[in-house]
């Protein structure tokens, strides 16, 4: 699994409504919404609001490290 990608102050109820809406508001929202991608280093870690929407990204490391856990 590659980086998180987080979508800042999306931990709302209104937010999670529109997401909800499936498929026009969640399509709407995530093509909207600005998104941030945690590049965390071996040893670190993320803390968020498990609210925050947020999902795993495809791991593309071309080097042949971190391709398995």
């Amino acid at each position: 699994m590659g980086p998180t990608t987080f979508i800042p102050r999306s931990h709302t109820a209104q937010v999670h409504a529109k997401y909800n809406d499936v498929p026009a508001g969640r399509d709407e929202l995530l093509r909207q919404s600005p998104s941030v991608v945690a590049l965390l280093n071996a040893g670190d870690a993320s803390l968020f609001d498990s609210r925050s929407l947020h999902c795993g990204g495809a791991n593309r490391n071309t080097d042949g490290e971190g391709t398995t856990r």
